[in-house]
């Protein structure tokens, strides 16, 4: 099952989004979401944590996350490629791939392409 493919039905803010398609060969635990095409705005402490503000498009409602020291981001969407951060964090308008725990709503992943 944790090689198979899951169509997500993605809710934020009580708004309806688009439903996305991801192979969980990336997922750690089979409970992440995903979301594809996010910008990212992080507002961290030196210990990085805080929070990041992730948006699907300009219009879209921004979805609340929390980032932990533990998060990870891979670069070139290669699980292999980890890129080493720090609390000055700032990806710009780059676009990426994440996935986060519903739960908590914890950021555990980026994907940067």
């Amino acid at each position: 099952m944790a090689h198979a493919l899951k169509k997500l039905l993605l809710t934020f803010s009580m708004v309806l989004t688009s439903a996305v398609t991801f192979q969980t060969t990336h997922a750690g635990d089979p409970n992440e979401i995903a979301v594809e095409g996010v910008t990212l705005r992080f507002f961290l402490e030196p210990d990085r944590s805080g929070t990041a503000i992730a948006r699907e498009c300009d219009n879209c409602d921004p979805v609340r996350l929390v980032v932990t020291p533990d998060m990870t981001i891979y670069i070139d969407g290669n699980p292999n490629n980890v890129m080493l951060w720090d609390s000055n964090l700032n990806l710009g308008t780059q676009k990426a791939d994440i996935l986060y725990l519903p739960g908590d709503k914890r950021l555990v992943k980026i994907f940067l392409y």
